[in-house]
C-alpha cells in the first residue's frame, strides 16, 4: 500500500517540474539563441517533449489510480 503512495508522490513531483519548465523555457531559450527562426524551432521542440512527458506523467498517475482502487483491499491479500 506505501508503493502506490510514494509513487502518486514521485509522480506528482514530476508533473509539478515538468509544469514549470513549460513555463519558464521560453525566457531561458530566448537569451541563449540569437538566431529568430531557429530560436523558434528549438523551443516548440522542446516544449512539445514537455507536453509529451506531461501526458506520459498524467496517464502514470491515471494508471496507478487504476490499479490501486481495482480490487478491494480484503481481496487483495487473498
Amino acid at each position: 500500500m506505501a508503493l502506490p503512495i510514494a509513487l502518486y508522490g514521485i509522480l506528482t513531483v514530476i508533473l509539478a517540474m515538468l509544469v514549470l519548465m513549460s513555463y519558464r523555457l521560453p525566457a531561458v531559450l530566448k537569451h541563449s539563441i540569437s538566431d529568430d527562426e531557429r530560436r523558434e524551432e528549438k523551443i516548440n521542440t522542446t516544449q512539445n517533449f514537455i507536453y509529451a512527458g506531461i501526458v506520459l506523467v498524467i496517464l502514470a498517475i491515471v494508471g496507478n489510480t487504476y490499479l490501486l482502487v481495482k480490487r478491494p483491499p480484503a481481496e487483495r491479500h487473498l
